[in-house]
């Protein structure tokens, strides 16, 4: 009995086998998303959840959590949830509380899409709380709260690593309605890093794309925040206390607020024609017209993107120093953006190859008229030859 009490048990796997919502036992032919997780949190050990494409509806409240009883599901025990593809599996909340809370643990997301979520508090889609979590090739977008935090919430003695990641369309009726990164001083810190990741479309008061505050570092690589929405007209990112923020290589489009004139330029990044980032490393730029990216969309990879157009100010002007080997889709960094034999990094999480910058003409209206007039006549003539 001593020799089983001082060795835990294994590790396991997990297989989500329907999409229903249950809180029974997670049985090898059948398990569902939260019969998963209750049954990981209950194993010691670094488990695995594997959740196979599919859209898995939280329906039902859990009773037995003393904290989070709306219906959430809550990472308690270090985990990696993993997508199995080659579809999306999409986790939509119940709309009575968030989606994913990460707990006193280390957790792995990758190849998931979180939906759905709305909380009275922080954190409408996930919620990171004294844990550590790396996100990977996931689509966080459409929850909201009525605090801060509409996509992410990063609190208090957490790290959390986004790479390939989309946060769009999130809302917070606070701060951050794509992020919110709030630690508690130096002691508590709140941790967070975007690598290949866009922030886009996403809605809130101030810092409509990412909220800074207080103890712990924020770092932006390669990321791409752009056309959010903010009522007090801060919307791109907000700092307000803590550690100086590092940016390297990204795209800034949107106002930026409160102490943002204290952080580290690590070079490469470029702002909008009327942004007030105020970046000054050499290499910095702010665009003399518009940053000429498209609109959000699926440009390849598992997750969306802005791509480059023909023009963009952000073509091979990244400093090669922070320059990650791939982008946000998986396409391999440095490309010759600019046409002039010279391969450099893009700014921003993507990364335009040749193919991407190919013009497909547009005909206006007269176009379209002269077009129609050749193929009739090229008709008639072909009629009058078979006559």
């Amino acid at each position: 009995m001593l020799a089983l009490a001082a060795n835990p048990a294994p590790a396991a796997t997990f297989t989500v086998t329907k999409t229903t919502d249950d809180d029974g036992a997670c049985d090898p032919l059948d398990c569902a998303l939260r019969e998963a997780v209750l049954a990981a949190n209950a194993n010691p050990g670094h488990d695995v959840i594997r959740v196979p494409a599919g859209t898995y509806r939280l329906t039902i409240p859990d009773p037995r959590d003393p904290i989070f009883r709306e219906g959430n599901l809550v990472l308690r025990d270090d985990v990696a949830m993993l997508g199995q593809g080659p579809g999306p599996a999409v986790i939509v909340g119940d709309g009575l509380d968030g989606v994913l809370t990460a707990l006193s643990s280390t957790v792995e997301l990758r190849n998931l899409t979180v939906t759905g979520g709305s909380d009275q508090g922080l954190g409408g889609g996930i919620r990171v709380l004294k844990a550590n979590a790396t996100i990977v090739d996931c689509w966080i977008t459409d929850n909201e709260t009525q605090g801060d935090g509409g996509g992410l919430s990063v609190l208090s003695n957490s790290s959390v690593v986004l790479e390939n990641v989309t946060i769009s369309d999130n809302e917070a009726r606070g701060a951050g309605g794509g992020i919110v990164r709030n630690g508690i001083g130096h002691s508590f810190p709140a941790n967070l890093t975007l690598i290949n990741t866009t922030v886009s479309g996403n809605r809130a008061s101030s810092g409509a794309a990412i909220y800074s505050l207080s103890g712990g570092q924020l770092a932006i690589i390669n990321s791409t925040i752009a056309r959010n929405v903010g009522a007090l007209h801060v919307t791109g990112v907000s700092h307000h206390s803590g550690p100086p923020p590092t940016f390297a290589n990204s795209i800034f489009e949107g106002a930026c607020g409160g102490r943002f004139n204290l952080y580290i330029s690590y070079g490469g990044n470029i702002q909008g024609i009327f942004d007030n980032c105020s970046f000054n490393h050499p290499t910095d730029q702010t665009a003399v017209a518009d940053l000429e990216i498209a609109p959000l969309a699926l440009n390849g990879g598992t997750t969306l993107t802005h791509r480059l157009l023909p023009g963009s100010p952000a073509l091979d002007r990244g400093v090669s120093t922070s320059c990650p080997s791939t982008d946000q889709r998986d396409v391999a960094r440095p490309q010759d953006g600019d046409g002039d034999g010279v391969a450099a990094c893009d700014v921003g999480a993507f990364e335009a190859t040749a193919a991407d910058l190919v013009v497909v003409p547009v005909l206006d209206r007269l176009g379209l008229l002269l077009l129609g007039t050749l193929l009739t006549a090229a008709a008639l003539s072909i009629l009058r030859a078979n006559r």
